[in-house]
């Protein structure tokens, strides 16, 4: 990957995801600026987008070739989009072939209170057969409520997590 600042096409490119800038950040990216370019901070560009919440921005640079399995240190794209209560994005990454099934992500859907991305997770096939009584007092203990900690043990009997 190379850095982001490293070019002028790069600096604008997080211009336009900061001025959410679609058409923009549609030329630039035709123009050959990197959909998995690494920013000065050594972020990728697809976790800027999420950090800023610019849900239009994070589609466009998957449907346009980002790779939904980016990682920042030891945190995912997913796990980032969980943190930050964006289940769109969630759904556009698993969409775009995020590989979920680890269940990584998912302490952070629950953490996060948004039941939505939790289901996502589960929908994708993420394995949490294991974990569901951590799962189940995880939520308790962030005070998920108890629509969230019915939502897992109901999914914990879907054959998808079995």
């Amino acid at each position: 990957m190379t850095s982001i600042l490293s070019t002028q096409l790069g600096e604008d490119l997080l211009q336009a995801i900061l001025d959410r800038n679609k058409p923009q950040i549609r030329e630039l990216l035709r123009k050959g600026a990197s959909v998995n370019a690494i920013t000065f901070a050594g972020l990728p560009i697809m976790f800027c987008a999420i950090m800023l919440r610019r849900e239009d921005s994070i589609r466009a640079l998957l449907r346009l070739g980002a790779n939904p399995n980016t990682q920042a240190g030891n945190c995912t794209a997913v796990i980032a989009a969980a943190s930050f209560k964006l289940p769109a994005t969630v759904l556009a990454l698993v969409e775009h072939g995020a590989d979920v099934r680890n269940g990584a992500a998912v302490p952070y859907a629950v953490r996060s209170g948004i039941i939505n991305s939790v289901l996502i997770l589960i929908c994708a096939g993420v394995d949490v057969a294991n974990g569901v009584g951590d799962l189940i007092t995880l939520a308790m203990h962030d005070n998920c409520g108890r629509r969230a900690v019915a939502m897992i043990r109901v999914l914990a009997l879907s054959p998808t997590v079995r």
